[in-house]
């Protein structure tokens, strides 16, 4: 993993906690889900990016979102 790609990791843990502070079912921590699993596919960490698009889907379903898939 590169620097670039630790820090922005980094990054999105960090916004995980704040969305979770702020609003753990809200549509913020839904794109950090979202936004973080695509990161980790990137680095090809499947099973951590299925469970954050587990969560983002069903952030999606709770508040009936309109997302592409």
């Amino acid at each position: 993993m590169s620097g670039d790609e630790r820090a922005t990791a980094d990054l999105f843990r960090r916004a995980a906690e704040i969305a979770a502070h702020i609003a753990p079912e809200g549509d913020l921590m839904l794109e950090v889900c979202w936004h973080y699993a695509e990161l980790l596919v990137a680095q090809g960490r499947l099973d951590e990016a299925a469970e954050l698009l587990d969560r983002a889907e069903a952030l999606c379903e709770q508040s009936a979102e309109r997302r592409e898939l």
